[in-house]
């Protein structure tokens, strides 16, 4: 392989693991290989609640949600804040289909872009439980979303999911999940399969607010092909979240979570990995 072939390889692994770290994809949803599934340790102290999702009809739910990414190695180092609306548009059984409206975004390194003068549209599927149906972008242009993270995968961490038995304080669950996610890449596209364990502990109540505490972990493989190449890629998420759970408006009030991946990108015979870091905070109420 000559030298300006090598150099090709090298920027091509840098930019594959920027994507996986940061790619946001336009659409994420459930098929029938996903698996979710809830195991509860501990149902804690009465009087215990049943938590479900409940998004008012009449009032959208309004809030901000701030991102900040980084990479060592990379050269992806972005803050943002995103002002959002959510508005319930159908209900069918324990599902709900979410307007989701992102006003504006802010972005401390770069201009976002002339299309962000106006609101974005995404839509947002999910059971009364917690469980991602459906996330998507496609009224979206790429570049629209380009150095932000994968925003349904940030849901899905900010968002807790929820038993499905009463619980109250002290009260311990576990969520099982495997996923996929389709993935953009320079002049191509692939898919990651990612195997995930979250555990929540309800740590006290406080003002109509269940303090919940937060960890996850996560591993996840996949194949991209950007340029002809085939590029394989393993990382593995470690992370914590701490949310507050709003136990009249059946959401949370406030989350933040902070993690960290190991990416790993082979192509070619070259292997590269870098280790990134990013923290998000949520902030939501019913207006």
């Amino acid at each position: 392989m000559n030298f300006h072939a090598k150099m090709r390889i090298t920027s091509l692994l840098a930019a594959s693991i920027a994507i996986v770290a940061w790619a946001a994809c336009r659409t994420t949803h459930a098929s029938s290989d996903d698996q979710w599934a809830m195991s509860i340790e501990a149902t804690g102290k009465t009087p215990t609640h049943k938590l479900t999702y409940r998004f008012s009809d009449d009032q959208p739910t309004v809030g901000t949600l701030t991102i900040s990414a980084h990479a060592k190695g990379v050269q992806v180092v972005e803050k943002a804040t995103m002002t959002w609306a959510a508005r319930p548009i159908t209900r069918q059984g324990h599902n709900v289909e979410l307007d989701m409206e992102l006003v504006n975004l802010k972005m401390a390194h770069r201009d976002p872009g002339p299309t962000w003068d106006h609101a974005q549209k995404a839509r947002w599927i999910l059971s009364d439980r917690g469980k991602t149906l459906r996330f998507v972008t496609d009224q979206l242009p790429s570049e629209n979303l380009r150095g932000l993270p994968d925003l349904a995968l940030l849901f899905r961490h900010l968002m807790p999911a929820l038993p499905n038995q009463p619980v109250g304080p002290g009260a311990k669950w576990s969520l099982h999940q495997r996923f996929s996610m389709r993935l953009p890449g320079p002049t191509g596209t692939g898919t990651l399969v990612v195997t995930e364990r979250i555990q929540y502990h309800w740590t006290n109540l406080a003002n109509g607010k269940a303090h919940i505490q937060a960890r996850l972990s996560s591993k996840y493989s996949g194949i991209i092909h950007p340029l002809g190449h085939v590029m394989h890629i393993a990382g593995k998420t470690a992370g914590t979240a701490t949310i507050q759970w709003n136990l009249t408006a059946g959401q949370p009030s406030r989350a933040t979570l902070s993690t960290k991946d190991v990416v790993t990108v082979t192509a070619d015979g070259k292997q590269r990995s870098v280790t990134s870091s990013l923290t998000a905070t949520w902030n939501a109420e019913p207006q």
